[in-house]
């Protein structure tokens, strides 16, 4: 009897493994709109009491420099609708010294870090990260996510 539900186990254990591989590896937006090869790797949202902070890691792709404009849209935004700058950018990376020569330091830049304040109102709405000639969609649904005060959530695809 055991013996029979082993290869059933084994073959449910396999699939979750895929499962999880899946979800794991899969990128956070399939086909980004960059031509310099920027892209999203997580984002993650923090509860502030009636407030959120957006920390999106990015990878650079080939960038030559802090990309600029560097905002945070609304995706069905009008031209009028304001935009949200980071309030935080950090770089991550091998020899990122004060000091550094900054040629050499892009070369070994892994990824950057932003950081956004926002207001419930402002996650009504899609959004859409502006970096420089990229559009990167942050997030393709409509309304906060319920968290409580406090609760932090990361998000490895732009489906929330």
């Amino acid at each position: 009897m055991k013996l029979r539900r082993a290869p059933l186990l084994m073959a449910l254990a396999l699939l979750s493994l895929l499962a999880a591989a899946w979800v794991w590896l899969q990128p956070y937006e399939w086909k980004p709109d960059s031509p310099d090869g920027t892209k999203i790797q997580s984002a993650q949202l923090t509860r502030d009491h009636s407030y959120f902070w957006l920390d999106l890691r990015l990878d650079p792709g080939q960038l030559h420099g802090l990309p600029h404009p560097l905002e945070l849209t609304r995706t069905d935004a009008s031209t009028d609708t304001p935009t949200i700058k980071p309030v935080q950018v950090d770089f991550e990376g091998q020899g990122l010294a004060p000091g550094a020569n900054p040629e050499a330091t892009l070369q070994n830049l892994r990824s950057i870090s932003l950081r956004f304040w926002l207001e419930k109102a402002q996650l009504e709405h899609p959004l859409t990260l502006v970096a420089g000639t990229a559009h990167l969609t942050v997030r393709s649904r409509s309304g906060p996510p319920p968290l409580a005060d406090g609760d932090r959530r990361t998000f490895r695809s732009h489906h929330w």
